[in-house]
């Protein structure tokens, strides 16, 4: 619709196709493009073809390449990004690209949703058989009554944490199907509006 509207403006005239007019059109057609690799790829994970190289690894491989990937980001809006890894972690059996791609997507999101001189931290512990990758920040947070739906294709609510409009609405339930699809959860918890936001990626040990 953006697009449209800004082709009809150049069409009658009245919206200069100066620079900041064809980086719009960009933007737009890059959100749209991103949509539909999204679209795709959950539609992938619904019908159980996700592709997975599973391999023997240790987490705080994973978690390092994480927070070597965000820290400049992190840094360069302000953030304090800390990294927590527990001693001795059992290995896990999994695509470490996917795993990645889970913990890119949260914290992206901590990025996008914790202000300047905010705080965000990556940890990793296991417990009972599992290893958990925890998401933590000092954000937005979620309200309790959206907590439940905010896994769901496409759910974009009212919350603080959905207040910008760059993202496709697709990468949490991605995330979860990845999770899933590796025995493994993805659960969110948030004391609520303004109070940040907890993500945990637990997955089990190999055997």
């Amino acid at each position: 619709s953006t697009v449209l509207a800004i082709v009809d403006g150049i069409e009658d005239e009245v919206v200069n196709p100066d620079a900041h007019t064809w980086q719009t059109i960009r933007d737009q057609l890059e959100r749209v493009n991103r949509l539909s690799r999204d679209v795709r790829e959950v539609t992938h994970n619904s019908e159980k073809i996700l592709t997975q190289l599973a391999t023997k690894i240790n987490p705080k491989i994973i978690a390092s390449s994480a927070y070597a990937a965000w820290s400049p980001r992190m840094t360069t809006k302000g953030i304090t990004f800390e990294l927590d890894i527990e001693p001795d972690l059992p290995q896990l059996l999994v695509d470490p690209q996917r795993v990645g791609q889970v913990l890119s997507n949260l914290l992206e999101n901590a990025l996008r949703h914790t202000p300047t001189r905010g705080n965000a931290k990556l940890s990793a512990r296991q417990s009972g058989g599992f290893v958990l990758f925890t998401v933590e920040d000092s954000g937005e947070g979620i309200e309790h009554n959206q907590l439940p739906f905010i896994f769901d294709r496409l759910y974009r609510g009212d919350a603080a944490r959905h207040s910008d409009d760059t993202g496709s609405g697709l990468g949490l339930t991605i995330a979860r199907s990845i999770a899933e699809s590796h025995g493994g959860t993805l659960t969110a918890s948030s004391p609520g509006r303004d109070a940040g936001a907890t993500f945990v990626l637990s997955l089990p040990s190999a055997l």
